[in-house]
């Protein structure tokens, strides 16, 4: 220990730091400001996605054919035919190639987020393809404003580089010695918003050492973020040439501990400040030395893979030696610095030569750049991004004697390199990959069996001992709510299932998996992001022969839920009967391919395909909820979609969300069906692809509201299919105080069809409804409404209409509300407000009549007011009775069947009444062949064709297996009973009821009966009180025959 300084606990501070890659506490945290930049994200199928904004941050296990081209081509094609999905803006001057990290088994894409021509903070896209032209992982960083409607506004660049520099040497006090600076201009980026800053990163050489990180305001010159950026623990010029030669050192190969199957304090295993002592020289270890320097004079520790430097204090030099062997014990300054190169230059060749993956440090050309005695001499270590070198400190058991805390932090240097510089803390995903990188190392050597608690320890020499207590690679805690937020202690579970997964399929295909996976991720890459990564490289590197036994290992951790995904898409989701509808199987699985498809597309319960991609022709009315259930051969899982086919018909209501406060579909649904409409409801993400067929149609978009509430955007898809619905004649609401004055302000195709000549975002702040004024002329005439429920009412959109479109609402704080147009055969009605929410008046202002009135000025009529439809069991049969309050047009009804799982069919057609305003009663005797769930429905045939369908009605129908005779009931009873039966058969049955001395007092059942149940009511009434029994008697016409008797008791 050349600069002692004693931990006498261990340091637990240290883990609860958040961003640095800290293997124990680093100095000056004071200086750190690091605002929360979370965004709260939610992992579905096959993708991780930021639940506020939508944008997928990840995607898995995809495979995504593009064309044959240059690896930055064929990435640009994915990025520009998935932007919607993506949620970026593909133009070539907003995301912008950066480079391309080339493994063995794919190509790793960069591109960077330009805003106004600056490159914006953290936006790394990485975009994987496999050698055969196919994306197969996509990691996300492109930042989406939200929380304001305001556009991207940057400020003026009153802050120059080399201001922003000074400002930031000022708040780190540092002036003297540094051996790296850089200041760039980029866009800051945190929770939706945006602003200009300079980012200024400096490497002091002494004073507060670390890689500084600071952002200064490039409008105010204020510093809002600053952060060490440095990986902390716990190469040399080549611009002379000079000869490559083998020589050898001492070295402990691996740590004495290990090598000696030992624990720290035992004797002679002990720092004791650095002393030799016979037990530490005794397992030291005679290694070669590959192609280091000699310049006829002196041997440097400088190789392809690995280079002394000399950048921190306390400046010890480069350490040459004028013979090629090495050869020092731990107490000379030396040792260290041939320890630290051979433990560099042998991890470096392993995953260049050994595993045949191409890495070097990218700031620079040559191996790797380290210091074997920097940090000020104290008890640490660190890579720095900004040099990509790392350094190691003396305090305690000094880090560069022990192996594990140099690949450690060369760890985190591959972890950089492999990802172009966008290396990533979230949940510890760095520090857990160093710590693997290292216990691989370790395990490999064999000295350690699982029954050693030593197997699981990282760092043994370094920690695990009074200085500190080192970390471990069986780490129990269950994923994410095992998460702690200290980087150094989530990083654990990060390296324990590598290091479990290690076990099971052995060390190289684990490191093979762990870099090419590493090399799919960036910045904003978490521990979920790297298991999917990992499984991904196993079907890369190994066509996936590993995954059973990796899965095991996620699934238990909770980085996944199973391996496979399962998910379908459709080519059309509404129209018109009869429909046909394509469906494309969109499962994944990392087991393998997907063997097996059952799909039930009408909800039925039915199995209705078993091959991938089926068709479906859809003849009725209605919203068809389909399920898929996929299989690997390993797993099976189902996923339905609810009401995602609409064959349409009668009025359709969606609404964003689901009885929603600022929402009024709920609202519109429940009146529309108390009054005898038919009604399709959904809140599906999008609307059916098609509208054509619906009557009429009610959207509720509901509102951004001034705190930044969230609301349903009007997408242009979903415009385009009110536009196709509007041309061809349809009778469309919307509302929504953004939907058209904000998500569709300049589509004016859409903004004519609703008779409107612009419409505008409106003003923040609420602007409840205090004075909302209909208009003459207008179906509004005489409504007023003078408050509101809406609790979101700001940026209410502001109509202009055009000469097809009617003022229809003004409100007093905002202008111009609502819009009524006729056009050809269409009607529309767009309203800035919620109609659901709005507190009654006096008639006609209230919202049930201003509903009325627009669904009059649509021109939507009832055909068949029905009010009431039902079905009963008697005497075997099943009686259907319905009732109308008021016919029009109507020609007559289809009673349609439905057996248990089969389709509806005809059974008969019952003519109605035509036009009339009176009460009309209708029955129907049904005799089933079959038994099960049957359910009924009605088909009402207007004389033009048109038809509406009931509601369904269900009941369960079942013929007896077997001849029965119920227990009356009540009993005891006065003066009258029922008496159930069952017969099997057609029977000649009798029913009698009969006196203690066996006389019959009542024959109730003398005849021939079909099979069925029946239940009989008995009087008693003149009959006196007393004990009776009944008997039944059957004799079916198979030649069975039944006889049971029981007691009733009769009590007057």
């Amino acid at each position: 220990m050349k600069n002692f300084f004693f931990f006498t606990i261990i340091v637990i501070f240290c883990l609860l730091q958040n961003n640095l890659f800290a293997q124990k506490e680093f100095r000056n945290r004071e200086l750190e400001i690091i605002p929360d930049e979370n965004i709260e994200t939610s992992t579905y199928n096959n993708k991780r996605v930021e639940i506020i904004t939508g944008k997928p941050v990840a995607l898995y296990n995809l495979n995504y054919q593009v064309n044959p081209d240059l690896p930055e081509i064929m990435a640009k094609q994915f990025l520009i035919e998935n932007s919607e999905l993506l949620k970026i803006d593909p133009r070539s001057e907003s995301v912008v190639f950066k480079n391309i990290i080339e493994t063995p088994s794919a190509y790793h894409v960069h591109f960077v987020q330009y805003i106004e021509g600056y490159p914006v903070y953290n936006s790394d896209i990485n975009v994987t393809i496999s050698r055969s032209n196919k994306i197969i992982f996509v990691m996300n960083g492109y930042k989406v404003a939200y929380g304001s409607k305001e556009a991207i506004n940057l400020s003026t660049e009153n802050i120059s580089r080399e201001n922003a520099l000074q400002l930031a040497k000022n708040y780190l006090g540092v002036n003297n010695q540094i051996s790296y600076e850089n200041v760039e201009t980029v866009v800051y980026y945190n929770k939706g918003s945006f602003r200009l800053a300079q980012k200024v990163n400096i490497v002091p050489s002494e004073q507060v050492l670390g890689d500084w990180e600071i952002l200064v305001d490039a409008g105010t010159g204020e510093i809002f973020r600053v952060e060490d950026k440095a990986c902390y623990s716990n190469g040399g010029d080549t611009k002379n040439k000079t000869n490559a030669v083998n020589g050898s050192g001492w070295v402990f190969d691996p740590d004495p501990i290990t090598h000696a199957r030992t624990t720290y304090g035992s004797t002679g295993f002990v720092d004791n400040n650095d002393a030799d002592s016979d037990s530490l020289t005794a397992h030291l270890e005679t290694r070669d030395l590959l192609d280091i320097t000699f310049n006829g004079t002196n041997y440097t520790l400088i190789s392809p893979w690995a280079q002394i430097t000399d950048f921190e204090s306390p400046f010890t030099g480069l350490h040459p030696n004028a013979s090629s062997n090495f050869y020092y014990t731990r107490f000379s300054d030396n040792f260290e610095a041939v320890n630290t190169f051979f433990s560099i230059d042998q991890s470096m060749r392993y995953i260049n030569q050994t595993l045949g993956i191409t890495l070097m440090p990218f700031q620079y050309i040559g191996g790797v750049k380290f210091d074997p005695h920097g940090l000020n001499g104290d008890d640490n270590s660190y890579y720095i991004p900004s040099t990509g070198s790392v350094a190691f400190g003396d305090g305690g058991v000094d880090d560069a004697e022990d192996f594990g805390v140099i690949i450690h932090e060369l760890g985190h240097g591959i972890h950089d390199w492999l990802t172009g510089g966008s290396l990533s803390q979230v949940e510890g995903l760095s520090e857990g990959s160093g710590d693997f990188w290292a216990a691989s190392y370790l395990r490999s050597t064999g000295y350690w069996t699982p029954a050693n608690p030593a197997y699981n320890w990282v760092f043994i020499w370094d920690g695990h001992n009074p200085f500190w207590a080192g970390r471990i690679t069986n780490y129990t805690a269950h994923y994410p709510e095992g998460l702690t937020g200290a980087i150094h202690t989530d990083g654990q579970m990060w390296a324990s299932s590598l290091m479990s997964i290690y076990d099971l399929i052995g060390r190289e295909p684990t490191d093979r998996n762990f870099l090419e996976g590493l090399a799919m991720t960036n910045g904003s890459s978490n521990q979920q992001d790297a298991a999917y990564a990992f499984m991904q490289s196993d079907q890369l590197n190994y066509s996936g022969i590993h995954l059973t036994d990796i899965v095991n290992v996620f699934v238990a951790r909770g980085y996944i839920d199973a391996a496979l995904t399962v998910d379908f898409t459709a080519d059309v989701t509404g129209g018109q009967a009869p429909l046909i509808v394509h469906f494309t199987d969109l499962s994944t699985s990392i087991n393998g391919p997907i063997i097996s498809w059952e799909w039930d597309l009408d909800g039925d319960g039915d199995i209705d395909s078993n091959i991938q991609n089926p068709s479906w022709n859809y003849n009725n009315q209605g919203s068809y909820t389909v399920s898929l259930t996929a299989s690997d051969g390993t797993e099976t899982f189902t996923e339905t979609k609810i009401g995602y086919i609409s064959v349409n018909a009668g009025i359709f209501v969606w609404e964003g969300v689901e009885n929603g406060p600022n929402y009024s579909g709920t609202f519109i649904k429940t009146f529309l069906q108390d009054s005898g409409y038919t009604v399709t409801y959904s809140t599906a993400a999008d609307l059916p692809s098609s509208m054509l067929g619906f009557d009429a149609v009610f959207l509720s978009f509901g509102n951004y509201g001034s705190s930044g509430s969230t609301y349903t955007e009007l997408t242009d898809a979903n415009a385009s299919t009110i536009i196709s619905y509007l041309q061809s004649g349809g009778k469309t609401y919307l509302e929504g105080g953004d939907a058209l004055g904000y998500n569709q302000s300049s589509n004016t195709t859409l903004l004519n069809l609703f008779g409107l000549a612009s419409a505008s975002d409106g003003s923040s702040g609420n602007h409840p409804v205090t004075n909302l004024q209909g208009q003459s002329g207008t179906l509004t005439s005489g409504i007023t409404f003078t408050s509101t429920s809406q609790p979101q009412t700001a940026w209410i959109d502001i109509y202009t209409p055009n000469t097809n479109g009617n003022l229809a609402f003004t409100e007093t704080t905002v202008g111009n509300v609502a819009v009524q147009s006729a056009q050809g055969s269409s009607r529309t009605f767009c309203f800035s407000y919620a109609l659901g929410k709005l507190n009654d008046g006096s008639f006609p202002s209230t919202k049930a009549n201003l509903l009325q009135k627009i669904i009059d000025f649509f021109g939507v009529v009832i055909p068949v007011e029905l009010t009431s439809f039902n079905a009963s069991v008697s005497n075997d049969k099943i009686e259907l009775k319905w009732e109308t309050a008021t016919e029009l047009n109507n020609s007559g009804f289809e009673l349609e069947r439905k057996i248990t799982n089969n389709n509806f069919e005809k059974i008969a057609y019952i003519p109605g009444y035509g036009t009339s305003t009176e009460k009309h009663s209708y029955t129907y005797t049904d005799n089933p062949k079959a038994e099960g769930n049957i359910s009924y429905r009605l088909k009402q045939i207007d004389f033009n064709g048109d038809i509406n369908y009931s509601h369904i009605v269900e009941i369960d129908y079942n013929l007896p297996k077997e001849f029965s005779l119920k227990q009356n009931y009540p009993n005891p009873f006065n003066p009258s009973t029922k008496i159930n039966y069952s017969i099997a058969v057609d029977s000649k049955v009798t029913l009698g009821i009969y006196n203690l001395l066996g006389q019959q007092v009542a024959l109730l059942i003398n005849k021939e009966m079909p099979a069925g149940r029946y239940d009989i009511d008995f009087d008693g009434g003149k009959l006196t009180s007393g004990t009776y029994f009944y008997r039944i008697d059957a004799v079916g016409k198979n030649g069975e025959s039944f006889t049971s008797t029981k007691k009733m008791l009769l009590i007057k």
